[in-house]
């Protein structure tokens, strides 16, 4: 407790000398209530791990991942031995120009030899971004929050950082010239969607290696950096500066954006003593100005997901953690890459039905779907993404009451097939992916009260028979225009056991 309360005014100092008395004393008021109203976390994971994920995060169901930075400029990575999982266009700068032996023609070809990644930051202009535009297509997509890439593995921060070894390197003194993250918080916020922070705690210019690349096929490219030693020995801070650097922006971004998640990530070289990530874990969970409302993830530590906040999977890897006392969030992208990668054609992009059966499938099993966008270097959101993301929401608009604040369905195997189910409130949602070319039977349904059964988007009135509990219900035919990417029965008067 002593070490806690001597670190957390320190931090109001720091806050005093930037920000002036007004801004420091609000700080010092909450300090205060904090140390007055609100249970204090230990910097330690027994104590962090006994803070319940606030309940919005498991209610909202459905969030957009946003991963835009200086790689969305050559955005390309091609496919592996015409393999594209993993194939990830924001790790250009490990995997593509500085790969000799792989991928680096494209880059000499296009920008030459002699050109760093960091000259890519000149050309990072955004000059077409619209953040009023990108929160009305966000909120017509139907989702509840955004994280947003505020600083990937490359180091270079989307926010106008105060963090000396960060100069040079944000948005505000290079590139766009203005404060990209805080210009979406406050469209987003107008749209009453929470917003997300995404944190890289690994820095290629800052971070050796013995792990990377993690493929045990490549074992023969481990160089001990993921950059070659020479960029690593012109840009690095040393361990000594690296950690502290990586705290201090993480509380810049708290104590100026109040974010409602910490999204870490990218902390797989190196045990969580190494980042002091109970300290800055506690610090966030004691101080955030949204104490009560923030959510944090569970990348904290190398290799390990027991600790911290909710699990997070990343196309179906890690989903072997799942623990159903634990909220979780699956993420994916619209294509195989998170960063806009211009060698993804249609064929990559998964349809809006696949993509209404990811969020359904997720959500029946207890999870939130984290569903990414890659924006272009000029600011825009490709089309394809545009359209997916109403498609989303358009689906969503008819079909939400079966996904917003639902919980799994205890018996997850009623049909054979296509199926999922949901539950809410005494009502069971069951969902069709393909319409169903028969009558469906559920059995062992148990009731309480009236049951009804109608189908979401359709106004007609559905037949059913309810015997012994079985629940026979009769498909009834629709026209071409009642066409959805996924059918919604809705079964009222159920018992969830």
């Amino acid at each position: 407790m002593e070490q806690f309360f001597y670190k957390s005014l320190s931090f109001l100092k720091v806050e005093f000398m930037k920000c002036g008395i007004k801004k420091f004393f609000g700080c010092l008021l909450l300090f205060s209530c904090t140390l007055i109203n609100g249970q204090i976390y230990q910097p330690v994971w027994q104590s962090i791990d006994s803070r319940p994920t606030p309940s919005w995060f498991s209610e909202a169901k459905f969030g957009i991942f946003i991963h835009w930075g200086v790689y969305s400029v050559p955005s390309f990575r091609p496919p592996e031995n015409g393999k594209w999982d993993g194939i990830y266009a924001e790790w250009y700068e490990p995997d593509v120009m500085y790969k000799p032996w792989r991928n680096d023609s494209f880059h000499i070809k296009n920008y030459g030899k002699d050109f760093e990644y960091r000259d890519f930051a000149k050309l990072f202009k955004a000059e077409l971004y619209d953040p009023a535009y990108w929160a009305e297509i966000i909120y017509r997509s139907g989702a509840r929050y955004v994280v947003f890439t505020t600083k990937h593995s490359d180091g270079f921060c989307m926010w106008p950082t105060t963090d000396p070894v960060s100069k040079n390197w944000n948005c505000e003194e290079v590139g766009p010239k203005r404060d990209l993250f805080g210009d979406l918080v406050k469209e987003l916020r107008k749209k009453s969607l929470r917003v997300g922070s995404y944190y890289s705690f690994l820095e290629y210019e800052n971070m050796d290696s013995t792990t990377w690349p993690m493929n045990p096929e490549l074992a023969h490219e481990k160089t001990g950096y993921y950059i070659p030693k020479e960029v690593f020995d012109k840009y690095t801070v040393g361990d000594s500066v690296y950690v502290n650097h990586l705290h201090y922006q993480l509380k810049e971004l708290i104590t100026r954006y109040q974010p409602d998640i910490i999204w870490a990530d990218a902390v797989w070289d190196r045990p969580a003593s190494y980042w002091r990530s109970e300290e800055i874990v506690a610090w966030i969970l004691n101080n955030a100005p949204n104490r009560e409302e923030i959510v944090i993830n569970d990348r904290w530590d190398n290799g390990e997901k027991k600790h911290g906040g909710y699990i997070t999977t990343e196309y179906g890897t890690g989903a072997e953690a799942i623990d159903e006392n634990r909220p979780w969030e699956e993420c994916q992208g619209m294509g195989y890459s998170f960063g806009l990668n211009r060698l993804e054609g249609i064929e990559q992009y998964k349809t809006s039905r696949q993509l209404v059966r990811l969020l359904v499938s997720t959500v029946s099993r207890g999870g939130n779907l984290l569903l990414n966008i890659g924006p272009a270097a000029d600011g825009t959101i490709p089309v394809i993404m545009q359209e997916r993301l109403i498609q989303m929401g358009n689906w969503l608009k008819v079909n939400g009451e079966a996904i917003y604040g639902t919980q799994p369905f205890k018996q997850r195997n009623l049909l054979p097939g296509d199926f999922y189910y949901t539950y809410k409130n005494g009502t069971l949602y069951v969902i069709a992916i393909s319409f169903p070319q028969n009558d469906i039977v559920l059995k062992n349904l148990k009731t309480k009260g009236k049951m009804n059964v109608s189908m979401l988007g359709v106004d007609k009135k559905i037949k059913f028979i309810y015997n012994k509990e079985n629940l026979k219900i009769i498909i009834p035919q629709l026209n071409p225009d009642m066409y959805q990417d996924a059918y919604v029965f809705k079964i009222e008067g159920v018992i969830n056991e």
